[in-house]
């Protein structure tokens, strides 16, 4: 290894550079590859397996998905019935008419607040518990991973080195 360390003109130490030969790294990132586990693939069916307690709140989420989905052409139509209506030559109709559809937009922009509200609720619901999940299970394989080395090696700066070397080496 060789070692420089970068001076200033006023004699303090900048930084400290390590380097190893290219030949030394290649050959112990392969050792390491070699001793890993190929990793199963993450698929939407094992998310959805593990998010299996929150299908129900996935379903509420779904049917609020529906109801905001259907608002846009509602309020096409309407608005649509509306343009129509201004050309009737009858004027109290053409009253009564845009006063119908005025109240039925109105109906629906409340329907659309309780559409959206379900649909970013249940699904909001349904992601964090499905984030906690995930995130117990990693804590739960690092824990289980940690105990694979001796117990000298069980330093948290050790342990946090190690993963950053894994994750700078594969990542």
């Amino acid at each position: 290894m060789s070692n420089s360390i970068t001076v200033s003109h006023s004699g303090r130490r900048f930084s400290r550079q390590y380097s190893a030969t290219r030949s030394e790294n290649e050959s112990s990132i392969q050792e390491l590859k070699e001793e890993l586990e190929p990793v199963p693939a993450a698929t939407l069916w094992r998310l959805l397996k593990i998010n299996r307690p929150e299908w129900g709140y996935g379903v509420l989420g779904s049917l609020g998905s529906i109801v905001s989905g259907c608002m846009n052409p509602g309020f096409a139509l309407v608005i649509s019935n509306v343009l129509y209506a201004y050309y009737d030559s009858n004027l109290r109709k053409m009253e009564h008419d845009i006063r119908t559809y005025a109240l039925i937009f109105v109906g629906l922009g409340v329907i659309a607040i309780f559409g959206y509200f379900t649909q970013h609720f249940f699904f909001g619901i349904m992601g964090e518990n499905l984030v906690k999940r995930i995130r117990e299970l990693m804590f739960a394989s690092t824990r289980s991973t940690s105990l694979f080395f001796p117990l000298s090696f069980h330093i948290y700066y050790v342990q946090c080195g190690l993963f950053v070397f894994f994750y700078l080496s594969f990542g």
